[in-house]
């Protein structure tokens, strides 16, 4: 059979010379698309290494995950286009073409969405380290919302295209949209707050913060809650709304840690050991690392104790290196006190007792009267008149 009829015959409504060129097309788009991604993306892949360029790095990523696919789909779109396709062939080639250009395109757009972000806000030459790698962490936190809101759009786009009618759809929600936006009241209230800590930052992961009387250590920042690792060990959960209303102390920037502390010793000790008390807890703190002194006085008379009050910083906000330095001092302390004689106070009480007004000024009995025995009333033999010993003790 000669050759021109064999290309004559035809399949599933084309000839046999349309499915040669369609293949042979496809077969020279495939050759093409791999000599450009082999010998172009490997010298921009190079010059990138070169230059150090981020702006050269988002355009080679872009190129791959995004171009190469809808490049790969339009050389068989375009070579099936010589065949007469039916009508569901012709319907599912479009809807995969606008879903493989809906998804090139939404990750392209978040590529150059998260390249400009990282532009303005770290475009500041005169920014310290510290002050750059906290808005990393916020672009960190914001990425997943705008993408969020990117492949939202995209979806929308998609439907379109395939024909959905979107307006028919919002309104036949009606009365149960406004129910769900009533349900979801505080997962919207949680979102925004994600928001509000992303941008404002008050604080980080891997921070030591004090919230409603619990500390921890930040460990994960979503779009709900925030999870933090108390220094016991177990997980504590808060929402975000309520951690952007409430109190938080946030220990990552005490660069000192101001430390107040009080001794008592005893109403016994004599002026001028007292007078020596300030400067020898003064000798003691200037002498530690990473101790700052302050001051030290004798502050206040207490109810079993002289009390004196010593303030002195601590460099860093390590909790640790607070205690090894406060042993230090007690240590110290304890030490020189008793080289020094001085006792420290504990809470006691000294009780006074003074004679009962009424035993002193009791008649003495008459020796003869107790003679007579049964010669009165009164008290037997043995029998001591006057108030009980128990009340005279007691003052009473």
């Amino acid at each position: 059979m000669p050759i021109d009829q064999i290309f004559a015959k035809v399949i599933l409504g084309n000839p046999l010379q349309s499915y040669a060129i369609a293949g042979g097309s496809i077969l020279v788009g495939l050759i093409g698309i791999r000599l450009v991604q082999g010998i172009v993306l490997q010298r921009l892949k190079h010059r990138a290494a070169q230059n150090r360029i981020e702006l050269d790095d988002v355009l080679i990523r872009i190129l791959e995950r995004s171009a190469l696919p809808v490049l790969y789909f339009g050389v068989f779109y375009a070579a099936l286009q010589s065949l007469q396709l039916n009508t569901t062939l012709a319907t599912s080639l479009n809807a995969i073409g606008a879903t493989i250009l809906t998804i090139s395109g939404v990750r392209g757009i978040g590529a150059l969405a998260e390249y400009g972000l990282r532009v303005y806000w770290l475009s500041n030459r005169w920014a310290s380290e510290e002050e750059r790698t906290e808005i990393q962490l916020k672009l960190n936190l914001v990425m997943p919302a705008v993408r969020v809101v990117l492949w939202s759009l995209g979806l929308i786009f998609l439907l379109q295209n395939l024909g959905f009618n979107l307006s028919a759809v919002l309104a036949s929600l009606g009365i149960g949209g406004v129910a769900v936006a009533l349900a979801s009241q505080g997962v919207l209230q949680d979102l925004f707050s994600y928001f509000a800590i992303a941008i404002d930052a008050p604080f980080r992961l891997g921070d030591t913060i004090l919230v409603d009387g619990m500390v921890g250590t930040v460990d994960r920042i979503g779009i709900k809650t925030t999870r933090l690792v108390s220094i016991t060990g177990e997980e504590l959960v808060f929402s975000n709304s309520f951690l952007t209303s409430a109190r938080i102390q946030n220990y990552r920037k005490m660069a000192q840690r101001r430390i107040v502390f009080r001794i008592g010793v005893t109403y016994d000790t004599p002026p001028a050991a007292l007078r020596d008390i300030p400067p020898l807890i003064e000798g003691i703190i200037r002498g530690l690392d990473y101790a700052t002194f302050d001051r030290c006085h004798f502050a206040s008379c207490g109810a079993s104790s002289l009390d004196i009050e010593t303030v002195y910083y601590v460099d860093g906000n390590d909790y640790a290196t607070y205690l090894d330095i406060q042993q230090q001092i007690n240590l110290a302390l304890l030490e020189e006190f008793a080289v020094r004689g001085i006792e420290f106070a504990y809470p006691t009480q000294t009780l006074f007792i003074q004679p009962n007004a009424a035993q002193v000024s009791a008649p003495q009995p008459n020796p003869e009267a107790r003679e007579a025995g049964d010669s009165g009333p009164g008290p037997g033999p043995g029998v001591q008149s006057g108030p009980a010993q128990g009340a005279e003790a007691w003052g009473g």
